[in-house]
């Protein structure tokens, strides 16, 4: 009933707090049924059927269940079917080990199982070296890492991993971008790096100006001497002197959809295809490419 979650009055069920409010009146919650972990979705459709066909005007947009999602939209039944064949097929193996012996604790088949069963969150993150560990007893590890605990190196600075698991959390970042280095006085590339990281550590240049470089920012159309590009997003067209930043006409916009585990699950061909599943195109650009979840998905766009 506050003014914050009042606010979006083209909501049937925002109308009608509203109204009650406005009258001085409080809604009131009474227990129509009781059920438990297996049965209360089905309980939910069959009251929400039932109070519709007795011809009461509920405020519910679906039927419930499993096909309520936070946009009132149904997703279709073959949507959530490939989801769940995408997420099946890119789940990887995780292991579970205990930090003072790193003896092995259990095998489960996705992150979503180990962190379901031992209750236990940011198991992503572990497997990915974000974090050290997930309580204070166990750390994760991909199926086949044989990396073992990480200890912290220095109280003071706050370093936290070696430099083997930063490398290994930098390239297994989904949003990486692949960098190319080219010669300003004939426009031929000379190396590919895998990241910007690999690329100051083997030229000795700032990645900071590489970055300007390949973003084509104002005066920083070279550096070191060279000239940057990410490989296959945006390119610049060099003429004489300088870098005129041209977006590519006959290449179509990708949507990349990651889940929780930046596991990549759907690629869609145009924003129109996005929004017919029920996602706000407005939110996706804010959020795409800022590892920031929208409905418990990471987002990307390529061009």
């Amino acid at each position: 009933m506050s003014p914050s979650n009042l606010k979006d009055l083209w909501i049937p069920k925002n109308k009608w707090l509203k109204y009650l409010k406005n009258n001085g009146l409080m809604p009131i919650m009474e227990v129509l049924d009781e059920g438990d972990e297996t049965n209360y979705e089905d309980l939910e459709i069959y009251w929400i059927t039932q109070f519709k066909t007795w011809g009461f005007k509920l405020k519910n947009d679906t039927e419930g269940g499993k096909n309520a999602n936070p946009k009132g939209k149904p997703l279709r039944p073959r949507t959530i079917e490939k989801l769940k064949k995408a997420a099946e097929s890119k789940s990887k193996p995780v292991c579970q080990y205990l930090v003072e012996t790193g003896k092995l604790v259990k095998e489960y088949k996705s992150i979503t199982e180990a962190e379901v069963e031992t209750k236990l969150s940011h198991v992503s993150e572990c497997c990915l070296y974000v974090r050290k560990t997930c309580g204070e007893l166990w750390y994760f590890r991909f199926k086949g890492d044989e990396t073992g605990y990480i200890e912290k190196i220095d109280y003071w600075t706050g370093a936290h991993h070696t430099e083997e698991s930063v490398e290994k959390m930098k390239m297994n970042h989904p949003f990486r971008k692949e960098i190319c280095q080219y010669s300003i006085e004939t426009d031929e590339l000379i190396e590919e790096y895998k990241s910007l990281h690999e690329a100051e550590n083997e030229t000795g240049i700032a990645r900071k100006h590489i970055s300007n470089c390949c973003k084509g920012k104002e005066n920083c159309n070279s550096a070191g001497g060279y000239y940057w590009r990410f490989k296959g997003g945006y390119y610049w067209r060099f003429k004489g002197e300088y870098f005129k930043y041209v977006k590519p006409s006959n290449k179509k916009q990708v949507i990349k959809q990651y889940d929780i585990n930046h596991i990549l699950i759907k690629e869609y061909t145009s924003m129109r295809k996005v929004t017919n599943e029920g996602y706000s195109n407005k939110t996706i650009k804010k959020y795409a490419n800022k590892n920031i979840l929208y409905n418990n998905y990471y987002w990307e766009i390529i061009y």
